[in-house]
């Protein structure tokens, strides 16, 4: 049986109306396994086992891991829901050292302004959208294994780096 609620602790509903505000899934499933051993101590042959398991969505604030390594720049800091990005629209994650409005293949368009562009020039050349450390064991275990060595937050600015390997693995 599946169930679905809008808070963790319920109430279930196997069919709501409507999809809108349901978070959480609960399944619950049971089975007659066979106790071929039991029939000889006289007990019956079958036996019901039952189990449940619930997930849900819930909101992530702060992330250790599941980040890219880089990231767009804000297009709206001043504290605009989605910083000023719009959903559906491509932005530039990796910036070319001279971005430029007649060179499209140099950035996304959510960022053919002139304005992304300075503020990704402000940065000087090296500071191109990477937002880990850069030896080079960091950038590997970055795209090998999904390490972040800082724990962020929503809301908390990004030190962009150049992303270039200082040293060897």
């Amino acid at each position: 049986m599946v169930e679905f609620s809008q808070q963790s602790s319920g109430p279930w509903a196997t069919n709501p109306p409507t999809a809108a505000g349901y978070r959480f899934v609960r399944v619950r499933a049971s089975a007659a396994v066979p106790m071929s051993f039991m029939r000889v101590l006289g007990q019956p042959s079958t036996r019901s086992v039952s189990a449940q398991a619930a997930a849900g969505q819930v909101p992530k604030y702060g992330f250790r891991e599941g980040l890219f390594l880089f990231s767009p720049f804000a297009h709206d800091p001043s504290g605009h829901p989605n910083y000023g990005l719009v959903p559906g629209q491509r932005y530039t994650l990796r910036w070319a050292a001279s971005p430029r409005l007649n060179k499209p293949n140099t950035l996304c368009p959510g960022d053919a302004t002139q304005s992304m562009i300075d503020l990704a020039r402000a940065g000087g050349g090296e500071e191109r959208g990477y937002i880990e450390q850069t030896s080079a064991s960091v950038i590997r275990e970055t795209i090998v294994a999904d390490y972040q060595t800082v724990f962020r937050q929503i809301g908390e600015s990004v030190a962009m780096t150049g992303g270039r390997q200082t040293d060897h693995a």
